[in-house]
């Protein structure tokens, strides 16, 4: 459980989605956020924990985060959109082309 509040979880959301949409691997987005930001580079693990909502933010990592994927810092604290190509579902064993998501698990043979 995240000892964080639901802004966090949002943002990590939208983190996760943009990354993923970008082809960025989580070092890759850490150091793209860190250039944004003027700051040391994120590691994986941080931008895991992000994505996971398990991170504070303050107002220039959202800045930074925004700038990175070039949306809107306001965007940041909307509503997650759901994929019109797989509805956030990819079939299992997969990952949607248009957000990026997986699915875990096995297909059925």
């Amino acid at each position: 459980m995240s000892a964080h509040g639901p802004a966090a979880k949002r943002i990590g959301e939208h983190l996760r989605r943009l990354r993923r949409q970008a082809g960025m691997s989580q070092a890759e987005a850490g150091v793209a956020i860190a250039a944004h930001r003027g700051a040391p580079s994120w590691s994986r693990q941080a931008v895991n924990a992000a994505e996971r909502g398990n991170r504070a933010w303050t107002a220039d990592d959202v800045v930074a985060l925004a700038a990175t994927f070039g949306v809107t810092p306001g965007s940041l604290f909307e509503e997650v959109p759901t994929c019109g190509q797989c509805h956030g579902t990819p079939p299992i064993g997969f990952s949607c082309l248009a957000c990026g998501a997986t699915a875990e698990g096995e297909a059925n043979a």
